[in-house]
């Protein structure tokens, strides 16, 4: 009988060893589902908007465009980022140029340093991961939910549409001189190195028209 009552509180204290496991699993799973839904795609963008993006290094516009013109793929392999398998590759640049025309989606900017080689500044119609991927802050390793990876990417689109451009396109116009900083995407297989178009992260204007 004594024997009897041991195997039966046996088989209960491993009954209850079970449902407290899962009892915790369960308070565990919980919790990594209240972080996921607390994550705001939103105030992660402005945070790396307003403290981390300004320090990303950038390739010197001038001598970017001359390695393309030289060293097309061993260039873009060494410098380029990407994500997983791709044609394209991003890319943070700066530099300074003279405004040539103020587009409807873009305004014209001839490089500095160089003879007939200009960049589009996106002012208007910014979309896609451009910025996102070329600032190499974020890793979509980082997120099982790839909704919220793509949704930094809106963020950031919708700061540098609503918060840089707008200054700048109240005073800029033909003629004057422009420091800018920003992000652009190449495309490997079309080599095409004319009307690269590119996302700004910073604008300055440093000189009225002559």
């Amino acid at each position: 009988m004594i024997k009897r009552i041991k195997i039966v509180i046996g088989i209960l204290l491993i009954c209850l060893i079970a449902y407290n496991s899962v009892y915790f699993e369960a308070l565990d799973e919980k919790k990594l589902s209240e972080i996921k839904e607390d994550f705001s795609p939103k105030t992660f963008a402005q945070e790396l908007m307003q403290t981390q993006i300004n320090n990303v290094p950038a390739l010197e516009a001038s001598a970017y465009f001359a390695q393309l013109d030289s060293n097309f793929n061993s260039f873009t392999k060494e410098h380029g980022k990407t994500l997983g398998v791709s044609n394209y590759r991003y890319f943070m640049l700066e530099g300074k140029g003279k405004v040539l025309a103020i587009e409807d989606e873009n305004v014209r900017l001839d490089i500095e340093g160089l003879d007939s080689q200009s960049i589009l500044l996106a002012t208007d119609f910014i979309f896609g991961n451009t910025l996102r991927d070329a600032s190499g802050l974020v890793s979509i390793s980082d997120y099982a939910n790839t909704m919220d990876f793509n949704n930094i990417s809106v963020e950031m689109n919708h700061i540098v549409k609503n918060e840089i451009i707008p200054p700048f396109m109240k005073q800029v116009s033909e003629g004057q001189s422009v420091n800018f900083k920003g992000a652009l995407r190449l495309n490997l297989e079309e080599k095409q190195t004319d009307e690269l178009r590119v996302i700004p992260i910073s604008l300055a204007i440093t000189s009225n028209n002559p």
